[in-house]
């Protein structure tokens, strides 16, 4: 390699290398200030002071039951809920796509699609779809000789209509992945289950799951990280408005109306929660793990 050339490299190195380190002390600094600001708060002077007022706080509205954070962890679990049924629902479409079941092709170009279109074009049509006298409203006074109210300001709808959107455009990576992995498992394998007597569901519980439990496991637990940060488009349907707010929505809009104090205390001691909960998902998975290797 020429001389000119291994300076040139040399410098594109130390140069991501100093990028990287500067994201990584600017993340660190942010997280010392979220935790310093959750245990502060600004008094009459401007100045913060050392306080645990945020957490009693935040154990006040807990032990109120129509408080908004228990509104807002209610819905969060709503979001995580959903995301590990995807999770579970993309590894069986998975299969049968790995199968390659008659019309596999169309199915994974429509469970794909969401994935390459805006959002804010699905958001659009999906609320198009739904809203009154739109092609489900026709659909169902045509059947039942009476529509329904408006959807997304009615908050007992508003949450459920989000959440069904979020499953509906959810599939496209998980399937990608899981496909994926099917994929690399020998057909040796799965020849040898055939001629055993197996059928399609004793080859996916016996075989198939096994095999991929590794991919899938690691799906779940990522999925379980984000027990508290779990949420959707809220900001595109609703803005947070019809009780549709979650935690992690919450503490967005909280910092962009200019509150600091008790969103960082808020984060902070889900985050606490989050940590030993986690440890003990990934304990469990990896009792599950068959430790095959192929």
């Amino acid at each position: 390699m020429p001389k000119y050339m291994k300076k040139g490299a040399y410098l594109f190195v130390y140069l991501m290398l100093a990028i990287s380190i500067l994201g990584i002390i600017k993340y660190i600094w942010i997280n010392i200030q979220s935790v310093i600001i959750a245990f502060t708060v600004e008094n009459t002077e401007g100045a913060q002071v050392f306080t645990l007022s945020n957490f009693e706080r935040l154990f006040a509205e807990f032990a109120t039951a129509d408080s908004g954070q228990v509104a807002y962890l209610i819905n969060t679990f709503k979001y995580f809920g959903i995301s590990v049924f995807k999770i579970l629902l993309a590894f069986v479409v998975s299969y049968f796509l790995y199968k390659k079941v008659m019309g596999y092709k169309f199915f994974r170009f429509v469970f794909y699609l969401p994935c390459i279109i805006s959002p804010i074009v699905l958001v659009m049509t999906y609320k198009d779809i739904l809203r009154v006298e739109g092609p489900l409203w026709q659909l169902i006074n045509s059947i039942f000789g009476h529509g329904y109210e408006e959807i997304f300001t009615n908050k007992d709808a508003a949450t459920n209509a989000i959440l069904s959107y979020v499953l509906w455009t959810g599939f496209g990576v998980a399937l990608l992945i899981f496909v994926g992995s099917m994929n690399r498992i020998p057909e040796s394998i799965i020849e040898s289950g055939q001629i055993d007597g197996a059928g399609m569901w004793r080859e996916f519980f016996s075989l198939v799951l096994p095999l991929a439990w590794e991919t899938l496991s690691t799906m779940l637990l990522l999925t379980f990280v984000c027990i508290f940060t779990a949420s959707g488009p809220i900001l595109y349907f609703t803005a947070g408005n019809y009780e549709t707010s979650t935690i992690s929505f919450w503490i967005f809009n909280s910092v962009l109306g200019g509150m600091y104090n008790y969103p960082a205390a808020v984060g902070l001691f889900y985050t606490v929660v989050a940590i030993p909960f986690v440890w003990i998902v990934k304990v469990i998975m990896d009792k599950f793990n068959a430790q095959v290797t192929y």
